[in-house]
């Protein structure tokens, strides 16, 4: 279960919990300059452990929205955030 919605880089999802495994669509709307790019950052493995360098850049899906799905195993628990960053 997704405990928030993500519409803008303002409003963020605070996390999840998921008894089984469970593919999570993630999706922000954003205006972004030239070179960057939307991150999905996490708690959990599959988002890069809270660590910058292993953030899962989300894809571009025209109008100033990115999205992208992410696996999440069985019982876990945790939050995430979206970032801008250059490329």
């Amino acid at each position: 279960m997704l405990l928030g919605v993500a519409t803008s880089l303002g409003l963020l999802a605070l996390g999840w919990a998921s008894a089984s495994a469970k593919d999570l669509v993630f999706e922000t709307a954003t205006a972004v300059e030239s070179g960057e790019s939307i991150f999905l950052l996490g708690t959990d493995e599959s988002l890069g452990r809270d660590d910058v360098t292993q953030a899962v850049m989300l894809a571009p899906e025209g109008d100033g929205k990115w999205g992208g799905k992410i696996r999440l195993a069985a019982g876990t628990t945790g939050t995430f955030r979206y970032l801008k960053r250059k490329i």
